[in-house]
């Protein structure tokens, strides 16, 4: 894509790396598939999926397709959890705040 810039001489070529924001998305909508159909089997890896969606994914700058795909695996990681009932409260409120936060930004 060719973009003139006030101030500079002549049109300036930039370009966009998307592949990387394809592989994101591909990644975590395999977490969501596979969180929706292990259900409770997931358990055990359901923190290390927690931590990632929180931290990195439900607030993504970059696209609202990774935000919502991970609030959608948010969802099936806390169903997971039925059998823990205090871990499946942590999680829900955790989530909560953070999409809070960003519904607050927007």
């Amino acid at each position: 894509m060719n973009v003139k810039v006030k101030g500079l001489e002549g049109a300036k070529q930039v370009s966009m790396n998307t592949n990387a924001l394809e592989v994101k998305i591909n990644a975590i909508q395999i977490l969501k598939n596979l969180a929706r159909n292990l259900g409770p089997a997931i358990y055990e890896h359901v923190e290390s999926i927690a931590q990632l969606c929180i931290q990195k994914l439900l607030n993504d700058p970059f696209t609202m397709t990774i935000r919502k795909e991970s609030a959608k695996c948010m969802r099936f990681c806390i169903a997971a959890c039925h059998e823990h009932p205090d871990r499946q409260r942590a999680l829900f409120i955790m989530t909560y705040a953070v999409l809070m936060e960003e519904v607050a930004k927007r």
